[in-house]
């Protein structure tokens, strides 16, 4: 799919202070806004987003801690097995207001980071009745 790219520059090493990794988060691009956490070798420690960071703040966190305290630790992610076909729709199911999908190898290790530069179409359907004589308004 043509809007659907490959990236690792959104990764971000376990133990990072938060402050830096807002730091971070706000020079990204707009749908870019996201960061994938990875620890030793390059596992997947969890994912990044602003509505993350809030919802930590919320539970009390502080800004003086570290991503750790921050990342979903049990995120959606693809398989390096699945064909791109696979990975682009598992990609554009996702419900979330952030549009990647890391992709591990069976050991967890992060291999790649496909994200969604546009926004999903939703088809909507309407069905408008028209016609008659306006009669109802009266003259205009």
């Amino acid at each position: 799919m043509k809007n659907i790219i490959s990236t690792m520059e959104n990764t971000v090493k376990s133990g990072t202070s938060i402050f830096r990794v807002l730091e971070f988060l706000d020079k990204q691009p707009p749908g870019r806004q996201f960061a994938v956490v990875v620890g030793k070798h390059d596992i997947i420690a969890g994912t990044l987003t602003d509505g993350d960071i809030r919802r930590a703040l919320l539970q009390g966190k502080s800004l003086d801690g570290v991503v750790d305290d921050f990342i979903n630790p049990n995120p959606i992610v693809g398989q390096v097995a699945d064909s791109t076909t696979e990975l682009d729709q598992k990609l554009l199911r996702l419900n979330t207001g952030v549009h990647f999908l890391p992709v591990v190898d069976n050991a967890g290790t992060l291999c790649d980071v496909r994200f969604f530069l546009g926004k999903k179409v939703r088809g909507s359907q309407a069905l408008i009745m028209a016609g008659g004589f306006g009669t109802r308004l009266g003259k205009i």
